[in-house]
């Protein structure tokens, strides 16, 4: 039971968070990254892939 409510709660904070406005890559890298540089943070964070890939990942 402990295990099902552990991946429930991940679950729940994973997704609350993806529906956070914004994006990562572009936070981190601050407004004058360029989008090369976003684009290269987004696929070295596996920001590229799907929502259920990454919180597999």
């Amino acid at each position: 039971m402990a295990f099902v409510t552990l991946l429930f709660v991940a679950f729940a904070i994973f997704f609350a968070t993806e529906m956070l406005p914004g994006d990562v890559a572009e936070i981190l890298l601050g407004q004058a990254a360029t989008p090369e540089a976003v684009a290269g943070l987004r696929s070295a964070m596996h920001l590229d892939q799907p929502a259920f890939v990454r919180f597999i990942y």
